[in-house]
């Protein structure tokens, strides 16, 4: 008898779970909205309505879809973006086009579906581009792409759902700055697999260490899909002590720039000594030399713990800095910079961070605290001449990578551990220094935790 009612037990809750999430009664889904681009790419969406909390839709392009298999156009989403729950495909479309789809809304904590569903490409569904979402706009601060957007439009949202890259948002970078000022990184970004995917949601930017004694003398050439700006950042020759550089990375920049906003970034900072996260806003028309601005929205070195040699404070993993660097050179590389100081390494886990770029004012956030402000009402040294808030009253791009080593985020005299940094700024063979001393920092760099991860980016105008 006991073994009986456990068994009707279980069929209860079997058949309870079965109904929440195939409910069809008392919730009329609402039918989705389409959108394509003539250029590819396509989205579809609903209007979030009262304890909508997600949204799901299961698709195949000109064939039937079957009830119980994942179609090969399949997303999801739980942020609703101007008054809509709204997923985007890279999928090319073109008239006469036929999507089979199926969906799924969730209310509260019950799922009701929707199958056997079409969708037929028409003349007029083809656009240049997508059009406005929400209510009528307000004008914002917000510039993107120097035009003016509507305030709280969310203007860039990646949520790293898709198997690869989203290429209509971000540029993957195919360069080396090894051997170019100001920072000269000990790294090359190469746009290969290995170093940038995606894997459950969350995109990966990992630096790789090139253990071979024959890679650090050999040409590196990136010609092919560069996307450097000069002929070092594309081909390089070593000479002599002048190696190639022995870590290759993963870097991306949005396509979109824009003046204010309020960026977050859901991230997990990477791991091992002397790595360094690229969480920036950088000048859309850079400025060459070693005055060219940026902000920098998180960053907290990969070394657990930091000191100098002399005695000291931690500026290791535990210690997360933002603000506005206007030059490389000291003390405008760090004068605006503010510190977060925690009992837990920031590569730990996942934490939310914020920067609200208003005019006049920066604000940083971890989590929702708000740690730093810094004033841009007046104007940065060189750049003061030419505008109140200059150099921030001008469009930025985001910027997300990791990098490594380098001459400006690493000060000389420090400990890692019990090692000590095995390079000198100021010394010319720094690379080949760097790579000698790969016994001890190597050990550090485990698995995936040298990447910076990241569970999406969303960029809103103020």
């Amino acid at each position: 008898m006991v073994a009986c009612n456990k068994v009707v037990e279980f069929l209860s809750v079997f058949f309870l779970l079965v109904a929440c999430t195939n409910t069809y009664a008392q919730y009329a889904v609402p039918l989705p909205q389409f959108e394509a681009l003539k250029r590819g790419g396509f989205r579809v969406y609903i209007p979030v309505l009262e304890d909508v909390n997600r949204f799901r839709f299961n698709a195949d392009k000109n064939e039937d879809i079957s009830n119980f298999k994942t179609g090969k156009i399949y997303g999801e989403t739980s942020t609703p973006v101007d008054g809509v729950l709204i997923i985007e495909f890279k999928e090319q479309l073109r008239v006469g086009d036929t999507i089979n789809y199926r969906m799924q809304v969730i209310k509260g904590i019950l799922g009701y579906r929707r199958e056997d569903l079409t969708w037929t490409v028409e003349k007029e569904d083809l656009k240049d581009e997508y059009s406005p979402l929400g209510p009528t706009c307000r004008k914002s601060s917000t510039t993107v792409n120097g035009k003016i957007s509507c305030i709280e439009r969310t203007i860039l949202l990646d949520e790293f759902t898709g198997p690869s890259i989203d290429t209509n948002k971000w540029t993957v970078e195919h360069m080396t700055l090894a051997y170019e000022p100001p920072t000269f990184e000990f790294n090359y970004y190469e746009n290969t697999n290995s170093t940038r995917f995606v894997r459950d949601g969350v995109l990966y930017l990992k630096p790789i260490f090139l253990d071979d004694d024959n890679h650090i003398r050999k040409i590196l050439d990136l010609r092919n899909g560069c996307t450097g700006e000069t002929e070092t950042t594309c081909y390089y020759k070593p000479r002599g002590i002048y190696y190639s550089p022995p870590v290759k990375s993963a870097r991306i920049t949005s396509k979109i720039s824009f003046k204010y906003g309020k960026i977050e970034i859901k991230a997990n900072l990477p791991a091992g000594d002397w790595i360094f996260p690229i969480i920036e806003l950088q000048m859309k028309d850079k400025v060459s030399g070693l005055s060219s601005p940026k902000v920098v929205i998180a960053y907290a070195r990969g070394n657990d713990r930091l000191v100098p040699t002399n005695g000291g404070g931690d500026i290791g993993s535990r210690v997360l800095y933002a603000g506005p660097v206007f030059t490389y050179e000291e003390s405008g590389h760090s004068s605006r910079l503010k510190k977060h100081v925690d009992s837990i390494a920031f590569h730990n886990d996942f934490h939310v961070y914020k920067l609200e770029w208003v005019p006049g004012k920066m604000s940083f956030y971890i989590d929702g605290f708000l740690y730093g402000e810094v004033s841009t009402a007046q104007g940065f040294q060189e750049f003061a001449s030419t505008a109140p808030e200059a150099p921030y009253d001008r469009e930025y791009v985001l910027s997300l990578g990791t990098a490594v080593g380098g001459i400006i985020d690493f000060p000389d005299g420090y400990v890692s551990g019990d090692n000590q940094k095995p390079w000198h700024n100021m010394e010319r063979n720094f690379l080949k220094t760097f790579f000698d001393g790969k016994g001890e920092w190597s050990r550090t760099w485990n698995e995936d935790h040298p990447a910076l991860q990241i569970d999406y980016v969303r960029v809103t105008a103020v």
